[in-house]
C-alpha cells in the first residue's frame, strides 16, 4: 500500500512494479515460500509462515485491510478475491480468540507446550512420536535440541536412537522422556492429539503431564508452572499404537491471551487487543458485516471491566493503529 501510494504520488512505475511484487506474495502459498495457508479450514495469511498456522490475530486482520487498500489503489480483482476468501475463515475462527473468563482476545491460536511422558518401567522404546493437529496433519518430534518454539523429543531423556525407513525409534534412558510440542486451536472442539508406537517387554503404565501455569497480564506466556497430570494410558506387551488425547481444558493457555507491557507513569498497557479492536472496526465498515462490529464492541467492552479485575486493574488498552 505503501509503496502504491508512493508511486501514485510520484509517478514512479518502479516503486508501483516492486508494491506488486509484494502483493503477489500474498498469493503464494506457504510451501512454496509464499504468505498464504490456502489449506485448513479455509485461505489465511500468514505473519509467520508455521505448521501449525500461526494465525497472529492482530497481523492478520492488519494483512486484510491493507488488502483491501491495495485492491481499491490499484483496481486489482485478484486483491478482492483475496480479501474475500479469508472472510469466512476470520468469521469461523473469531470466537476462538476469545477469553470470557479473563475478559481478553488471544494473540493467536498456537503456542509451545511441555509434555511429560512418564512410563513405569525403564528402557522403552517410542517410534514415530508425533502430534496430530485438527485439521492440519501430524508434526513429527524429532530427537533435538531447540528452543520452546521447536517440536522435539529432548536428548537428555533418550539412551539410543535408530532409524528404519524414514520413522526415528528412541529407546528411554529412565522412565520418563520430555518433548516439546506446538499446539493448536483452530481445530476446536477437536483436540490436539500425541501418536506413536511403544515397545516394551512387560506391561506398563503410561502417564501424560503438561507443564503449565497461570496467565500474567505482564507476561507472554504462562507463570508459576508446574505438572498436571493429563492422561494416564495403560499399554500391554509388545510393540503397540498408542493415542493420547490432549483435553483442551486445562492445556488452553498455550494458545496465550494478549498482555500487557510498561506504559507511562508506571502504567500498562495492552496494545495487541487495541489492534483487534480497531481492526475489526475497519473490517465491519468495509464490508458490513455485523459479526465484525460485534466483536470489536464485545472487546471493547472488556476494556470497560479491567478496573474491577485485581490482575488487571491499571492496565490501559492502546494501539498505534488508531483511535479507540
Amino acid at each position: 500500500v505503501g509503496l502504491s501510494r508512493a508511486a501514485q504520488l510520484l509517478g514512479d512505475e518502479s516503486l508501483q512494479a516492486a508494491g506488486d511484487r509484494f502483493f503477489r506474495a500474498l498469493l503464494i502459498p506457504v510451501s512454496d515460500g509464499g504468505a498464504l495457508y490456502p489449506d485448513g479450514d479455509g485461505p489465511a495469511l500468514a505473519q509467520v509462515p508455521t505448521r501449525p498456522r500461526d494465525l497472529i490475530l492482530n497481523g492478520w486482520l492488519s494483512m486484510l485491510v491493507s488488502v483491501h487498500r491495495y485492491a481499491q489503489l490499484r483496481d486489482s480483482e485478484p486483491a478482492r478475491e483475496l480479501f474475500a476468501a479469508n472472510l469466512p475463515t476470520l468469521r469461523r475462527l473469531l470466537p476462538l480468540y476469545d477469553v470470557p473468563q479473563l475478559r481478553l482476545s488471544r494473540y493467536g491460536l498456537t503456542g509451545p507446550l511441555q509434555l511429560r511422558l512418564e512410563m513405569s518401567m525403564p528402557g522403552v522404546c517410542i517410534t514415530d512420536l508425533r502430534v496430530a493437529l485438527p485439521g492440519e496433519g501430524d508434526v513429527r518430534l524429532l530427537l533435538s535440541d531447540g528452543g520452546r518454539w521447536t517440536p522435539r523429543i529432548h536428548p537428555q531423556d533418550v539412551a539410543r536412537r535408530s532409524e528404519t525407513r524414514g520413522r526415528e525409534t528412541v529407546t528411554i534412558a529412565g522412565e520418563v522422556v520430555h518433548v516439546t510440542t506446538v499446539l493448536t486451536r483452530a481445530g476446536y472442539p477437536e483436540p490436539n492429539h500425541l501418536r506413536m508406537r511403544i515397545a516394551s517387554r512387560a506391561g506398563l503404565r503410561l502417564r501424560t503431564s503438561a507443564h503449565i501455569g497461570r496467565y500474567d497480564p505482564a507476561a507472554s506466556s504462562t507463570v508459576e508452572r508446574e505438572w498436571v497430570q493429563v492422561l494416564t494410558t495403560r499399554v500391554a506387551p509388545g510393540s503397540h499404537a498408542v493415542e493420547i488425547e490432549l483435553p483442551y481444558r486445562p492445556i488452553e493457555l498455550f494458545a496465550y491471551p494478549t498482555h500487557f507491557t510498561p506504559g507511562p507513569d508506571g502504567g500498562r498497557v495492552n496494545a495487541y487487543h487495541g489492534t483487534h479492536i480497531v481492526r475489526l472496526r475497519e473490517l465491519a465498515d468495509i464490508t458490513g458485516d455485523p459479526e465484525f462490529s460485534a466483536w470489536a464492541e464485545r472487546w471493547a467492552g472488556y476494556v470497560g471491566e479491567w478496573p474491577d479485575r485485581p490482575e488487571l486493574e491499571g492496565g490501559t488498552c492502546w494501539t498505534p493503529e488508531g483511535e479507540l
